[in-house]
């Protein structure tokens, strides 16, 4: 069968690119259409998380992001009348230690960038009007507009999938007829602005003003602009009721707020007085949250505000549909280029569906508690805030949370547990550790490791002295021979005396000081499989190889 692109991608916002880098770095061609013009220049979502910028490191801009962006370490709240503390965001357990404030427009061009250098471009002005499937592929019909003769023309291409990352609206979640149910807010609004502020508190952090009658957070961008966001109550009902038959958080049918009027409520839910300048960005809008029951059918999926919106609290919409591209790129690659069974698909839905569904419910109680606080709330956050903010219990809770460092699949199809170590279990995320390469003795960490496109299987000797060694280097060389360029085995000693030459040099690691095995709670002799995705697929003792190659046969080619 003939094809005219591996994977047509539809939407080429952060979480649409990020899936057709991926798609590329694994060696498979996408095309990728978007009914806009170009990359709109404002600045939209505008955090990138811990566990987003452990996602770009292996996509290939995180460092390139790290170099434009505001750090983000620190957020001082202030609560009911009353300065409770601060929010500690640096030096999170991650090889990126704290969150980075970037316009969502340089996220964009950041991977489009990426997209030029691997070969790849946007197809703009073109939309997707409609697909069909069959069995051995999706035919989608296209209309593109000449950007300078406003001339319309169609055509049908051919492909072996097709990814909805084109919005709320998505032309592919409403086509396979999936439901995209959630509550309507009516009762608040949303205004903001991107501008220049003077007033009584120092820069290099950010700040949270809780209030009975609703927040504001004030956000520090590079270039010394600042995002002041701020919810309101709503009183036009018609604006209202107009927004909540959208489908997402989109612009209300009124016109921007001006910045005489963000001053305003600035003044009077902070306290203190401010100029303003320079607004570069001014919104008002209204918001919902909503997900849709399926990420995906049969050669069809669903990335990004395609399959969930929330209201936007937490900053995690666009970090979410990130990593929903992330753990769809490496699959789709592998069963393109049949390396992987086309069964590793359905554990798309099955892993990232729970975790919008989390996010729905954790934004939404966030919602109701910041906007709707009772007196009783107030009250105790005034009395009790100040001591809990200083628990490091708490701040380690918030910093895990708002950094997704906890999204875990412990329920997914591909999961394998066979114990064998008291480290984390398949479907969390992988630990970073450092070693020494045997060959030429560099200091390297796994971050570093898995930026491959392939599975790591770490083959941990174990603490004490044994005679592992030789198994695990004629088990390593059965894997590299049998699945080559899909598995890449590692052998993880302490005894840097071993003799290193029954398994290739470079993929023998020292692991003297016990760090890696003490990462992954080892002992004995034992494995660790983790996804290109880096999370952790498999891990059982070594004497459980059989299983290990039952479970290799089962999911790869």
């Amino acid at each position: 069968m003939k094809y005219d692109a591996d994977v047509l991608v539809i939407g080429a916002g952060p979480v649409g690119m990020t899936v057709a880098n991926e798609l590329l770095r694994h060696g498979v061609k996408p095309r990728i259409v978007d009914k806009s013009p170009s990359i709109r220049e404002v600045t939209k979502a505008m955090i990138l998380h811990v566990r987003t910028q452990e996602v770009l490191d292996k996509v290939g801009v995180a460092e390139r992001a790290r170099r434009e962006a505001q750090p983000l370490k620190e957020v001082v709240v202030h609560a009911y009348g009353k300065h409770v503390g601060s929010w500690d965001l640096d030096d999170i357990d991650s090889p990126y230690k704290h969150p980075l404030i970037i316009g969502q427009n340089r996220t964009q061009h950041l991977l489009l960038d990426l997209l030029h250098e691997r070969g790849a471009d946007v197809q703009w002005n073109t939309e997707a009007l409609s697909f069909e499937m069959t069995a051995d592929g999706v035919t989608t019909k296209l209309k593109s507009i000449d950007p300078a003769t406003k001339a319309e023309s169609e055509q049908t291409i051919r492909s072996q999938y097709i990814v909805g990352a084109e919005g709320s609206n998505s032309l592919v979640r409403r086509s396979l007829n999936f439901t995209f149910e959630g509550e309507r807010y009516t009762g608040e609004q949303f205004i903001q602005a991107d501008c220049k502020i003077k007033w009584a508190l120092p820069k290099r952090r950010s700040y949270l003003f809780l209030t009975p009658v609703g927040y504001m957070m004030v956000i520090e961008f590079p270039d010394d602009i600042v995002r002041i966001f701020i919810s309101l109550p709503d009183d036009n009902a018609t604006g209202a009721a107009a927004a909540a038959s959208q489908l997402g958080a989109v612009e209300a049918m009124n016109e921007a707020p001006t910045l005489d009027e963000i001053r305003h409520h600035f003044e009077q839910l902070s306290g203190f007085s401010c100029e303003l300048s320079e607004p570069g960005w001014l919104a008002r809008y209204r918001t919902s949250h909503r997900y849709s029951n399926r990420f995906s059918r049969d050669r069809a999926f669903l990335a990004g505000d395609a399959g969930h919106v929330h209201v936007p609290i937490g900053g995690q919409g666009m970090n979410t549909g990130i990593q929903d591209a992330f753990n769809l790129g490496w699959k789709l690659a592998g069963v393109v280029k049949g390396s992987f069974k086309n069964s590793i698909l359905e554990s798309y839905h099955a892993e990232r569906h729970p975790v919008a569904e989390g996010l729905i419910r954790g934004t939404n109680f966030a919602y109701q508690g910041v906007l709707h606080p009772s007196e009783l709330r107030q009250w105790a956050t005034r009395m009790f805030g100040p001591y809990l903010i200083r628990s490091d219990r708490v701040q380690n809770f918030m910093r895990n949370t708002l950094e997704e460092l906890k999204v875990f699949y412990p329920e997914s199809p591909i999961n394998l547990d066979l114990g064998g170590a008291k480290g984390p279990k398949p479907g969390e995320r992988i630990r970073d550790a450092e070693m020494v390469r045997a060959s030429d003795k560099a200091t390297l960490s796994l971050n570093e490791i898995t930026r491959s496109t392939a599975f790591t299987l770490l083959l941990f000797a174990g603490t004490e002295a044994s005679g592992a060694y030789p198994d695990i280097a004629k088990l390593a060389t059965e894997i590299a021979n049998r699945y080559a360029g899909t598995v890449e085995p590692y052998a993880v000693i302490v005894d840097p005396k071993l003799p290193r030459d029954l398994f290739k040099p470079d993929r023998v690691l020292i692991d003297t000081l016990h760090i890696a095995h003490d990462a992954y709670g080892v002992a004995g002799p034992a494995f660790f499989l983790l996804r290109p995705d880096t999370y952790i697929a498999a891990r059982g003792p070594l004497s459980a190889q059989e299983k290990l190659f039952s479970y290799l046969g089962q999911l790869l080619q």
